[in-house]
């Protein structure tokens, strides 16, 4: 259980990057815009959700728990402010774009099962306390939200979608 709970706290760099380089390239091979269309709105997804996680653990600046309880052993190292969970948040942002972008089952099923999993490792592994993922999971689905409305109107003018097409 441990190296699993570790691999799947890992997956996120995977899945982060891998996802909307694999749209782009699906995109462009298959003259796709609607692939480019989510792979940009996942990549603006990532980086505004990462930036909402950063500003949000210095400003907060919470200790994890294996720095606040000498009892706790940790299974990975980190360094850093532990609320919220950075991991979480672009896990759940990617699976909320990917459900939005893509909304059947068989898309929103195994990214929200992932993402899940990785808040769940993140807690696993003794750098995140349940609370920590709980707001990530939050931020990571509100900013997405947010994301994508604001994608859509985008997309819509002339100049943006002239790049993506």
């Amino acid at each position: 259980l441990n190296k699993f709970s570790i691999a799947t706290s890992n997956s996120v760099y995977y899945g982060v990057i891998g996802t909307p380089v694999v749209l782009w390239a699906h995109g462009l091979l298959a003259d796709n815009s609607a692939s480019k269309r989510a792979g940009s709105e996942l990549m603006l997804g990532t980086v505004i959700t990462t930036g909402l996680v950063w500003v949000s653990k210095y400003s907060i600046g919470r200790a994890r728990p294996f720095e606040s309880n000498s009892a706790i052993v940790p299974l990975q190292t980190t360094t850093g402010s532990s609320f919220p969970s950075g991991h979480t948040a672009v896990a759940f942002n990617t699976a909320t774009t990917m459900s939005l972008s893509y909304p059947h089952w068989y898309v929103a099923v195994p990214y929200y099962s992932w993402a899940v999993l990785v808040g769940a490792s993140r807690v696993y592994n003794g750098v995140h306390y349940p609370s920590d993922v709980a707001v990530g999971a939050l931020l990571g689905i509100s900013s997405s939200i947010v994301n994508h409305y604001c994608c859509k109107y985008l997309f819509k003018q002339k100049r943006v979608r002239k790049i993506l097409e």
